[in-house]
């Protein structure tokens, strides 16, 4: 779970909280280059709810396909993401 807002700033991260709450992380790329934070608002902007999908390395070092559900809740993008066997 996390949460970021419009400028792409974390508030809220259940993955590391000490270390991505108040990062600023608007033109961070996936594993393929595509900014997915971006998306994220940019999805959300369109549709009060959306999948992102994105590619991203995971602790094996494999880089694997990955999809976030997003939700816009005022000047906030909620989401969870999961990896796609």
């Amino acid at each position: 779970m996390f949460v970021i807002d419009d400028q792409g700033v974390y508030h809220a991260s259940g993955a590391a909280p000490e270390a991505l709450v108040g990062l600023k992380v608007l033109d961070t790329t996936d594993a393929a280059g595509t900014p997915l934070f971006r998306e994220m608002i940019d999805a959300t902007r369109k549709a009060p709810e959306a999948t992102v999908r994105y590619v991203c390395e995971r602790t094996t070092n494999k880089v694997e396909p990955k999809a976030s559900y997003v939700r816009k809740i005022g000047d906030y993008v909620l989401g969870a993401g999961h990896y796609l066997e």
